[in-house]
């Protein structure tokens, strides 16, 4: 199955895929299970969350109905790039309803204004500016960048780089307190 892969190229395959061919996201799969382990891995830092992770989304992609397939994989000119942020989204996802699930449970005694507080203040510790604290404060009670970025009528790839610049100085501020 893997010398059938090499023989047909990869926009060959995504266009199999989405006429309905099943087989070749099969051997897509094949061939960058590496690469999705590992994206899911570095977001999850758990081997058998980011297989799990990887298979649910396969999973998902099997079942998708051929209308949303060629809605969602036309004109994709680079498959490993193309696949690497499907496994980095979904893996971002889990990440995010993981921390609201553990908040909410970790902090139930104590009142919502007081966890605020208390992250405010982490987060501050951190460097953080007034604008990634907003951005984060809202990504992390589930909003999208594209919801944060038409609350504030700022572009979203702004967003998105608030928030990447915030998520690193929170990064760099525990390694540095560990």
């Amino acid at each position: 199955m893997k010398n059938k892969s090499l023989v047909i190229p990869e926009n060959e395959l995504i266009e199999m895929y989405i006429q309905g061919n099943n087989e070749s996201l099969s051997l897509l799969y094949t061939k960058y299970w590496t690469l999705f382990k590992a994206v899911s891995g570095k977001y999850l830092c758990n081997e058998h969350d980011a297989e799990d992770l990887v298979h649910s989304v396969i999973e998902k992609l099997l079942l998708m109905p051929i209308d949303k397939r060629n809605k969602n994989f036309s004109g994709v000119k680079s498959v490993s790039s193309f696949f690497y942020t499907i496994i980095k989204n979904a893996s971002l996802d889990q990440l995010r309803k993981k921390k609201i699930n553990c908040v909410s449970i970790e902090f139930i005694d104590i009142s919502e204004d007081d966890v605020l507080e208390n992250k405010k203040l982490k987060y501050k510790k951190a460097g953080l500016s007034s604008s990634e604290l907003f951005c984060l404060e809202e990504y992390l009670s589930g909003k999208k960048p594209q919801q944060i970025s038409q609350e504030t009528s700022r572009s979203v790839s702004t967003i998105k780089n608030t928030l990447h610049n915030a998520k690193q100085k929170i990064l760099i501020y525990y390694k540095k307190k560990n």
